[in-house]
């Protein structure tokens, strides 16, 4: 089979479907240990990913809040 034609099923495509209009949020990169300089900055890269892993998280939930509450029958 041509990859480029199997189907993931009805299912799937609708998932896809809803996806496409509305992107999984993507997590942010978390910093390597090398990243911090140990310095004690005021903001230190791995707070700066802790925030945006919370801010991260928070549009992650809202997310699958909304893809969970679409009718996968299609508009009425």
């Amino acid at each position: 089979m041509n990859g480029e034609f199997d189907s993931p099923g009805l299912e799937g495509r609708r998932g896809a479907d809803r996806t496409a209009t509305d992107p999984k949020p993507q997590p942010p990169e978390k910093p390597l240990p090398m990243d911090c300089c140990g310095s004690g900055c005021p903001v230190c890269v791995m707070d700066a990913y802790d925030d945006a892993l919370a801010t991260y998280r928070e549009a992650l939930a809202a997310w699958e809040q909304r893809q969970s509450g679409r009718d996968c029958s299609g508009p009425d």
